[in-house]
């Protein structure tokens, strides 16, 4: 491999090191690399282009650089990024597979493939194959917000990343480790599996909850503009100087899951035999507390009432905390649950945008429930059926 050039990045406050580097020595890295590379997708790329990218490739085309970082970033946070050039650290990095890839995954898959049907044919092909040289561009001293800010730049024009794997990003720490005995638990391939615990939530549901309450709102964001969008970058910027805040918002969650738990009782829905005035027209929202309760409708409607209390009626997270611990029911479990059923069934029957009414529904129950300003707040039921007024209102005013 050779070093070609050292150049500070000012914006993301990193040097940026392109090297050129033979593909067999690549891919001897990227292979290991692989195993451990949380922050990009899965293979996307079409089958029409990829054998494009194998013909080129056999023909010596030359391809984009692949765009690197070496993986613990922070260790270099103070570092000189105008008169860096520790060679040494960033040949180490390399051939020690310290590193992620951040730009050139769909690159990478294919040129291990090409090297597999390679291996089948002659050698002189595949030696060709090996000898060609790419670039790799290496970011050192790269933070979490600063692979987040360069994965946007280098997407662009290309299918845009969902806010949700932008959080990811961003939040990824508290994935592989607890708070205080909350677990995360993911799944990039395919939807998780989250146990029955009240211990135990989505990670990608939780994400979609902490954002409703960083932005306000909680209908999702399915795409992030960022390069337009001022506000967002802002606003992620914010969450990773202010993480506390989103260990904040599981703990609290987690509470009240477990205090929902206690006041319902492990009561379950018999579906097939409800009373005839709560029947269903098809499937049940959910039978009990955890069905229905970790979902990330109703997690976006808490971080979305949760921005809402704290900026107009200044209650802080401890507050919210305590108001948890008072939460009462005026009614039996059963009823609570066959009245909070019925509304979501009749909320996918009218709406026309259901997951944002859903979500409407849940932020409407939180606010009324936690607001001191609100009559009887603390009583769920009383929450419950307000919201369930005002998302009939909304429904009837399209």
């Amino acid at each position: 491999m050779k070093i070609v050039s050292l150049i500070p990045d000012r914006r993301i406050k990193a040097v940026s090191v392109i090297m050129e580097v033979a593909i067999q020595e690549y891919l001897q890295t990227a292979k290991v690399v692989l195993d451990y590379n949380p922050y990009q997708r899965r293979r996307v790329i079409q089958s029409i282009i990829a054998d494009l990218l194998k013909s080129d490739l056999k023909r010596g085309c030359t391809i984009p650089p692949i765009v690197l970082a070496i993986k613990d970033g922070t260790a270099f946070e103070g570092i000189n990024i105008d008169t860096f050039n520790d060679e040494a650290l960033i040949t180490g990095a390399f051939k020690e597979a310290n590193l992620l890839i951040i730009d050139g995954l769909q690159r990478t898959f294919v040129m291990i493939d090409l090297e597999k049907e390679l291996l089948r044919e002659e050698n002189e092909k595949l030696i060709n194959f090996y000898e060609s040289r790419i670039r790799v561009e290496v970011y050192v001293g790269l933070d979490k917000l600063g692979i987040l800010y360069r994965m946007l730049t280098l997407n662009t024009g290309q299918t845009t990343m969902s806010t949700r794997h932008l959080m990811e990003i961003l939040y990824y720490d508290f994935f592989e480790k607890e708070i205080n005995g909350i677990k995360l638990v993911m799944d990039r391939d395919k939807d998780e599996y989250v146990p029955l615990d009240p211990n135990c939530f989505s990670f990608k549901d939780t994400l979609d909850g902490f954002y409703s309450f960083v932005e306000g709102g909680e209908v999702l964001i399915e795409r992030a503009e960022i390069l337009d969008n001022v506000k967002t970058i802002k606003n992620l910027e914010k969450t990773e100087n202010e993480k506390r805040d989103f260990q904040s918002f599981v703990l609290i969650y987690a509470h009240l899951i477990s205090k929902l738990e206690v006041l319902f009782e492990d009561q379950k829905l018999d579906i097939p035999n409800l009373p005839p005035e709560y029947k269903l027209t098809g499937p049940a929202f959910g039978k009990d507390v955890i069905s229905i309760f970790k979902r990330s409708q109703s997690m976006t409607g808490f971080g979305s009432a949760l921005n809402n209390l704290i900026l107009n009626r200044q209650i802080s997270f401890e507050q919210i905390d305590e108001f948890i611990d008072q939460i009462n029911l005026s009614s039996t479990p059963s009823d609570t649950l066959m009245y909070i059923v019925k509304s979501l069934d009749v909320i996918r029957n009218k709406s026309k945008k259901v997951g944002n009414d859903q979500r409407f529904f849940f932020k409407m129950l939180y606010k009324n429930l936690f607001d001191p300003e609100e009559d009887n707040y603390l009583d769920f039921n009383i929450a419950i059926q307000k919201a369930d007024r005002r998302v009939k209102e909304r429904i009837l005013e399209g």
